[in-house]
């Protein structure tokens, strides 16, 4: 007899187990566990790329210039108090990625300034 409650119990505490598991699985898929980056607006000139994003929690909106003639990528954060935007960084992409610079259109999978000594 006592073994019979041992099984039953074993039974239940499995039924409970997949139960939760479930419930788990229906909750991670309905919401992200990572945060995402939305894109409000994006505008492309020449060289340059405009996007705009709420950052700082919803609450800031920031201007993204990114200059892919020199490599460099602006921030700058709408002061709506002021009424200004105020630069608030400013990353060379070309050293944070060690890209050569007048690398030019070099082929993305050769190594870094194989692009600078092929146009010697």
């Amino acid at each position: 007899m006592n073994r019979d409650h041992l099984q039953t119990t074993c039974y239940a505490l499995f039924a409970s187990a997949c139960v939760l598991t479930a419930a788990l699985v229906v909750t991670a898929s309905q919401k992200n566990v990572l945060p995402t980056a939305n894109a409000e607006m994006v505008v492309n000139a020449g060289a340059l790329q405009f996007l705009t994003a709420v950052t700082e929690q919803d609450t800031v909106e920031s201007l993204f210039v990114l200059d892919s003639a020199s490599g460099k990528l602006l921030i700058y954060k709408l002061d709506q108090g002021k009424k200004r935007i105020e630069l608030v960084g400013l990353e060379d992409l070309k050293k944070r990625f060690g890209i050569a610079v007048g690398a030019g259109n070099a082929d993305p999978a050769a190594p870094a300034g194989a692009g600078a000594r092929a146009a010697r």
